[in-house]
């Protein structure tokens, strides 16, 4: 067998020539995922501090359905107390910005004032057989 190193070097740069094209063109709206999830920078604190509701936005393409989960801590006497919930069912997803609302809730009592929240989105999986993901934080208000 003979083998010829010019005639392989076309082709590695030919391929990768091909390779770098495809990087370049860009996603249809198909592809797009979870283009924006927000938290709102007030949050409302339920009688007895056991539960604390938040509220956000969230955009993502149709057909997905959305579940968003969300963690709050807060300083309270010298200790970390920390609540977590999500949207019970998800949300199904119209390709513009939707809101979500989330109830949080433990055993240890939060206060009015400051505190932290996490929310992360899970898309999930019509237009493709994989999970999207995305997530943010903000200081939330207790009130």
């Amino acid at each position: 067998m003979n083998w010829e190193p010019s005639t392989n070097r076309g082709s590695f740069a030919a391929i990768l020539v091909l390779g770098l094209c495809l990087m370049l063109v860009p996603a249809s709206s198909v592809f797009a995922g979870i283009s924006s999830l927000s938290i709102n920078q007030a949050g409302t604190l339920a009688p007895g501090g056991r539960q604390v509701t938040v509220n956000g936005t969230v955009m993502c393409p149709t057909p997905e359905t959305v579940q968003i989960s969300v963690n709050i801590t807060q300083f309270v006497h010298d200790h970390v107390v920390g609540k977590s919930g999500n949207t019970p069912l998800g949300i199904l997803c119209t390709g513009a910005v939707q809101n979500w609302t989330v109830m949080a809730g433990s055993d240890a009592p939060m206060q009015t004032g400051p505190a932290s929240a996490g929310a992360d989105a899970f898309a999930c999986c019509f237009t493709k057989p994989f999970f999207e993901h995305a997530e943010t934080t903000a200081d939330v208000k207790l009130q």
